[in-house]
């Protein structure tokens, strides 16, 4: 009997010993049990492209109180069955950066000098897709603008002063013509605009670089 007791004992403390030992690898490995069930996402503005990139879709994640779902962001959840929950986030959500800017560019009209001003300074900065004419861009500025999926869009077209009229049928759009870097300054005044609409035809790659830092400044 002595002799079965003392076996026992030996076999309970080397399966603790090996429990313990597990444990302690998991954190030499640096692994955070909390992340495996959880993700925290405070973003001002949550999209489906965040969710997509920050979402471990096998537990529960957590919103900031303060953040705003997209519609995008929503269906995702939704089509997921991905479960989430309102959390405050203190010293983060109030946190922003000076600029939260996120620029969307609707090409119909590239040219030579847009596409090497868009690969070799803002191709991490912008979101970039092409249309077929001023109509399709206009539209798609009035998506990206309604959806939250972007804070002002730059279309380029020979047709600019049509893609903005088109544009401005949407209340939530304020869409202006952009000549030069000095009307920046000015439509902001009057009307604060979130959609702006440029012609590239015999436009060099330095003034269309000083139109969009003028602009990324506003």
């Amino acid at each position: 009997m002595n002799v079965n007791d003392e076996l026992i004992k030996q076999v309970v403390g080397a399966v603790m010993r090996k429990l313990a030992d597990r444990s302690v690898s998991c954190a030499s490995n640096g692994a955070d049990t909390s992340l495996y069930n959880k993700a925290d996402i405070c973003e001002a503005v949550v999209t489906e492209e965040t969710l997509r990139s920050r979402v471990n879709r096998s537990g529960v994640i957590r919103i900031g109180k303060n953040s705003v779902l997209t519609p995008s962001a929503l269906d995702f959840l939704r089509t997921n069955q991905i479960s989430w929950q309102r959390v405050e986030m203190p010293n983060v959500e109030k946190r922003e950066p000076a600029s939260q800017s996120r620029w969307h560019m609707i090409s119909v009209d590239r040219t030579e000098s847009t596409d090497q001003l868009m690969n070799d300074l803002y191709s991490g900065q912008w979101s970039q897709v092409s249309a077929a004419d001023c109509a399709e861009a206009a539209a798609k500025g009035i998506s990206a603008i309604c959806r939250a999926e972007a804070t002002d869009v730059l279309i380029i077209s020979q047709q600019p002063v049509k893609a903005a009229c088109l544009a401005n049928r949407n209340d939530k759009v304020r869409a202006v013509v952009l000549k030069q870097a000095g009307d920046v300054v000015a439509a902001i005044k009057e009307l604060n605009p979130n959609l702006w609409a440029i012609n590239p035809l015999d436009r060099s790659y330095f003034e269309l670089k000083n139109l969009l830092k003028t602009l990324m400044k506003k």
